[in-house]
């Protein structure tokens, strides 16, 4: 989807960096511009999770914003706790899923890999749980066989659903393996119970749902592949009304209903369709059932994270209202990532909108931006994309990202049109990625930072074919490296969690130096000024960015923790455009600041 609007967040001045520290010649950086900032980039919500109270009452697990809020059954907003920040009681770190039990509001931390719990009438934190889970991606509150309440966490990495009590101990887990026979799970998405205490599962890659008794035991279950009224393409979500009606939110984006016998299931109704308007969804994830008022009146909720609202209907199915469905504003950014730039465009990789938006490099206005949430290898979208280069891919440029959850690399031209290059899919094989953060032009070829994988490679994109592997086995043992520059027939890797920065020969790659080590608590961008040589560094532990000779002799550590200008929280990658002779400007990807920090340096 490409956008095009003129007007740009620009922020500009003369200033100094704060400076921590200095070393011979190294002239501080003055500010030059800021891109972004603010929070028009958000939306008003990302909704991966809904739960509804008695009076009702909508609970939303906001992903994007870090944040659970609250709001009345009319729409209204009551309430919202959360922020970006570190890890502490009433923050969140990309919340999926939330429930409601006796005035309390039960928080799938995800990101944090832990459960929180709220008061719902405030939104105060009221306890942590003590166990860390692998990737939670749903939470509920449901019914053991006694009638008593439990808490349902679906521990998608596990492949299994784990019942605690409402305190957060440990009852069982449900789940017998990974797979597709009779009590297997793989990849669940969600839990609900029954009055009985019988679990119904969202199996989200079997496209079923399950069906368990309340000690574990399989029941059963049903699910037929397809894309029509009653089918699944993997279900995301479940609940259950008080008759005893299953909900299943699905990928096909439909709310389906059905009544479930014990041994087989009868489709009902759906709720919703596939689009963009009201009472439609674009990427369901979520159901809650539950009441509007004291009347008892029933409403199905659906939560459609990328259209950015709350859908609710009637029993009957008819559209009631829509909660949210405000977009991210254009020209500004949700947690910013990558960024790339020379002298005609600047562009910036908006991480969590999920898009590419292209500047002028002389004005910093904004002018188009493309991109949408997608998956798999027949989708054009985007999944969670880091890094983002330049090419001159012999004499015509064009624009490649790092489509990192997509594990490939693309190739667009500068309007965001596809070239049909593109390469890379899941693995760790030879021509597979897992988890790409940047990708950088060497000459005709590029390199990738395949961080999960813990190795950097030169790929020629015209096979597409690997020309040379840095990782561990070769002698390098990297540490989720993040970032890379080339420069001078060397390739300057940000090794992150080695705090240090690695230097390869990029014919070759075999290693050169590394140096930083004693300078930085995480290395998460680099570049390198092509007039001197020198190598900046971003540092997101201690949101600075820190200059050092090109041999790894250390010159100067500016910014520090804040929201000022010239200041970061979270710098991620950056980018030097040379403007005349020892001179140019860095561009430095301010991420939970949502913005870019322009900066004219020099000597």
């Amino acid at each position: 989807m490409k956008r095009r609007v003129t007007l740009v967040a620009l922020t500009l001045a003369l200033a100094m960096l704060p400076v921590q520290a200095s070393w011979g010649a190294a002239s501080s950086p003055s500010l030059v511009a800021v891109i972004g900032g603010g929070l028009d980039g958000h939306a008003s919500m990302y909704p991966s999770g809904v739960a509804v109270d008695p009076a009702g009452n909508i609970y939303v697990a906001d992903a994007g914003n870090d944040r659970v809020c609250r709001f009345a059954p009319d729409g209204s907003e009551d309430w919202c706790q959360g922020s970006r920040g570190p890890k502490a009681p009433g923050r969140f770190e990309n919340p999926r899923d939330v429930a409601f039990l006796a005035g309390e509001v039960y928080v799938a931390d995800t990101g944090y890999n832990r459960v929180q719990v709220l008061d719902a009438r405030t939104g105060d934190p009221l306890a942590v749980w003590p166990t860390r889970f692998g990737t939670i991606m749903g939470i509920s509150a449901g019914k053991d066989g006694s009638g008593g309440n439990v808490i349902l966490v679906t521990e998608t990495s596990a492949d299994k659903v784990r019942v605690y009590t409402t305190e957060g101990s440990l009852i069982r887990s449900i789940g017998q393996g990974s797979g597709s026979g009779p009590g297997q799970l793989s990849q669940p998405r969600d839990a609900a119970t029954d009055d009985a205490g019988n679990i119904y599962v969202a199996d989200y890659r079997n496209s079923r749902v399950a069906v368990f008794s309340p000690t574990g035991a399989w029941i059963g279950g049903w699910g037929v592949n397809g894309t029509g009224p009653g089918q699944f393409k993997r279900p995301y979500g479940v609940d259950l009304d008080q008759d005893g009606d299953v909900y299943v939110a699905d990928s096909n984006n439909y709310i389906h209903r059905f009544h479930w016998d014990g041994r087989q299931a009868d489709f009902v109704r759906t709720y919703g369709s596939p689009g963009t308007g009201s009472g439609r969804f674009s990427m369901l994830r979520r159901v809650a059932v539950g009441t509007s008022d004291a009347t008892g009146t029933v409403r199905v909720h659906g939560a459609d994270l990328w259209t950015y609202k709350v859908e609710v209907f009637a029993g009957n199915g008819s559209y009631v209202r829509t909660v949210g469905g405000r977009p991210p504003a254009e020209g500004f950014f949700n947690e910013p990532h990558g960024v790339a730039a020379d002298d005609q465009y600047v562009y910036v990789v908006d991480m969590v909108n999920q898009r590419v938006q292209r500047f002028s490099s002389s004005t910093y206005a904004f002018q188009l931006a493309w991109g949408e949430r997608g998956w798999g290898e027949g989708n054009p979208g985007f999944n969670w994309p880091k890094g983002v280069a330049i090419s001159t891919n012999g004499g015509s440029p064009s624009v490649w990202v790092a489509d990192t959850k997509n594990n490939r690399v693309t190739e667009f031209w500068p309007d965001g049109t596809p070239t049909g290059r593109r390469f890379g899919k899941v693995g760790a094989a030879v021509g597979q990625l897992r988890w790409p953060f940047a990708v950088v032009p060497s000459g005709t070829r590029l390199v990738v930072v395949d961080s999960n994988n813990d190795r950097v490679q030169l790929w020629d994109p015209s096979g597409p074919s690997v020309v040379w592997t840095a990782t561990e086995g070769a002698g390098i043992p990297f540490a989720k490296p993040k970032a890379v520059a080339v420069s001078g027939g060397l390739a300057f890797v940000a090794d992150t969690q080695n705090d240090r920065v690695v230097v390869l020969d990029a014919a070759t790659g075999s290693f050169v130096r590394a140096f930083g080590a004693d300078r930085l608590r995480s290395a998460d961008g680099v570049a390198v000024e092509p007039w001197s040589g020198d190598v900046w560094v971003s540092d997101s532990v201690l949101h600075r960015l820190v200059e050092f000779s090109g041999t790894g002799t250390w010159l100067q550590s500016v910014g520090g923790l804040g929201t000022a200008t010239g200041r970061f929280n979270k710098p991620r990658h950056l980018a030097i455009v040379r403007t005349g002779a020892g001179a140019g400007l860095l561009f430095a990807v301010d991420s939970w600041n949502d913005r870019v920090q322009v900066f004219g340096i020099s000597g």
